[in-house]
């Protein structure tokens, strides 16, 4: 399977990830790390589990989804070593080493994955300053002796912190993953003006995007109508509508393990709605265009909700000024999440609220779910998903505002609401770039 990745990339990827790990190394006093992938669980009273998920960490490393059981041991100055799970097994196709992770580990093989373990825990009583990073029993913990002059707490925070920071091959995984989101969205576009199902629309999705469910970097959210009000709706209706007013699609590329995170929304015929899908497209592009390096994301945060406080004046859903509307927190009814959220091996990617200490950076108190706290550097991939949605469990909060225009609201509410989501990131000499427009433009006809 050698066209799986760019080799010459990911030997570059493995040599900064090198010095990343090193230079945490040096800063805790942690002389080591043995990256777990993990293993599936049974449901309950059950012989059935649900699709294997790795440790992202280990994931960076090695970006391979089929490597349940495996570890990887890295040590400074000294080549890692991956042990890897291949067993030999009819009831399942066993997972088997690629070249290019014989090109950049010591690679033993093993049956039993006890076996692994047992290495793992060998080597982590042999060298006591060491840390166990994955989903076992003894997950991100460091043996009884503590470390000295060293904080191991920390230790996996620096990890998350540097992970915001994208290299060349993830970079080049993230690109081809948009493009597989895109295709499937093109084709999911089309479904829904063909008055599909919320079920047709995801598999016309998944069938252009050549991908699967428990492949896809997360659950596809599929709404039609006023179901686009759930901000993650969750089910794929199989009937028709009598009628498709509106479609919001969240729906993502995989490649590598690396995922692309996109959101589109239509509406069926021309009118206020469509009005009012342009004028927060238009302000998502205007937000996205006056980014620079360095900008703190909060800022990028309530210059959002400042700009949806227009849409909402201008199409007659808010009476009081842009100012007031904000200052009442009435956006807040209407845009409920944050502005967006890092990228990468997985969807809400980690990090987002540490500083480079790796201190937690927590958001502020209007703003709960806002994710990202950081300044945006370059390499780092983030998502810019503004919202303009109707949802009635948050209007009733409001019901009866003199600045409100319900019958407005009222017309809405049966197309659900709003969400355009781009893929962007600052590349070294500072300019934008946009993967999600970037890719439309390229496929879309």
């Amino acid at each position: 399977m050698t066209d799986y990745l760019n080799h010459k990339l990911y030997g570059q990827h493995l040599q900064v990830l090198n010095k990343r790990y090193t230079r945490i190394s040096e800063k805790t006093g942690v002389e080591g790390l043995a990256l777990l992938s993990g293993s599936t669980t049974m449901y309950f009273a059950d012989d059935q589990h649900p699709p294997f998920h790795s440790n992202p960490h280990f994931l960076q490393w090695l970006p391979w989804v089929d490597s349940e059981n495996s570890a990887i041991i890295w040590e400074p100055g000294r080549r890692p070593r991956l042990l890897f799970h291949s067993p030999k097994d009819y009831w399942y196709q066993p997972s088997y080493p690629q070249d290019w992770m014989e090109e950049n580990f010591d690679v033993t093989v093993y049956e039993d994955p006890k076996e692994i373990w047992k290495v793992v825990e060998g080597w982590h009583a042999a060298n006591p300053y060491t840390l166990l990073v994955g989903p076992t029993p003894d997950s991100a913990v460091v043996s009884k002796q503590k470390l000295q002059n060293a904080s191991s707490s920390n230790v996996l925070n620096q990890m998350n912190y540097m992970r915001a920071y994208k290299t060349d091959f993830e970079l080049d995984c993230m690109v081809t993953a948009t493009r597989v989101g895109v295709r499937g969205h093109i084709a999911a576009r089309s479904a829904f003006f063909a008055n599909g199902s919320e079920y047709d629309i995801h598999m016309a999705y998944l069938q252009a995007s050549q991908q699967i469910d428990s492949r896809t970097p997360y659950a596809s959210i599929v709404a039609l109508n006023e179901h686009a009000a759930v901000i993650h709706y969750q089910h794929y209706e199989r009937e028709r509508s009598h009628q498709n007013r509106s479609l919001l699609i969240d729906a993502g590329g995989s490649h590598c393990c690396f995922g692309s995170d996109i959101t589109r929304t239509y509406a069926f015929e021309n009118g206020e709605f469509l009005s009012l899908i342009e004028a927060v497209n238009e302000r998502q592009q205007q937000l996205i265009k006056a980014l620079i390096p360095s900008t703190n994301w909060l800022e990028v945060h309530e210059k959002m909700h400042h700009l949806i406080a227009e849409v909402l004046v201008e199409q007659g859903i808010l009476k009081c000024s842009p100012e007031s509307a904000f200052e009442q927190q009435l956006t807040d009814v209407f845009f409920p999440h944050g502005i967006g959220h890092l990228l990468g091996l997985q969807t809400h990617d980690v990090g987002g609220q540490l500083n480079k200490e790796g201190r937690e950076v927590a958001p502020p108190e209007r703003y709960p779910s806002l994710r990202l706290t950081r300044n945006l550097d370059a390499r780092m991939v983030v998502t810019v998903e503004p919202g303009l949605y109707f949802i009635p469990i948050l209007l009733d909060k409001i019901r009866g505002h003199k600045d409100v225009s319900w019958s407005k609201v009222g017309d809405m509410l049966p197309y659900g609401g709003i969400r355009i989501e781009d893929n962007v990131y600052f590349d070294d000499d500072g300019s934008l770039v946009n993967l999600t427009r970037n890719a439309f433009n390229e496929l879309d006809d």
